[in-house]
């Protein structure tokens, strides 16, 4: 099974989104991987993407802030692990990373 993002608050509330792609674009444009609406969100807000390591958060630096379990990460890209909660600027929906495998394997994208 891939790792998943779980949605927290909203009407999408504990919708289980699975990470099968290299790249996740997230924000409040119509057709953003992770579709994400309120204060403080642009089109393009943020990404998480696949690097050989593991998963990482990058904002896009888009004037508003992206926030890592309750931290603003700034330009800087950080490395996801299990229990993390992504908030795109004062949105009251977050998203937690789950079902990442100490040591696990390269995922298989389609």
């Amino acid at each position: 099974m891939p790792p998943v993002l779980i949605v927290h608050g909203g009407r999408e509330d504990g919708t289980v989104i699975p990470m099968i792609k290299e790249r996740l674009d997230m924000g409040s444009l119509s057709d953003a991987d992770i579709y994400v609406t309120g204060p403080g969100v642009s089109l393009r807000h943020a990404e998480i993407s696949w690097s050989g390591a593991g998963y990482y958060l990058a904002d896009l630096n888009d004037g508003y802030k992206t926030s890592l379990n309750h931290r603003d990460i700034g330009g800087v890209r950080y490395l996801l692990r299990n229990g993390d909660r992504v908030q795109l600027g004062d949105s009251p929906v977050s998203h937690e990373l789950g079902g990442l495998e100490p040591n696990s394997q390269l995922p298989t994208f389609t």
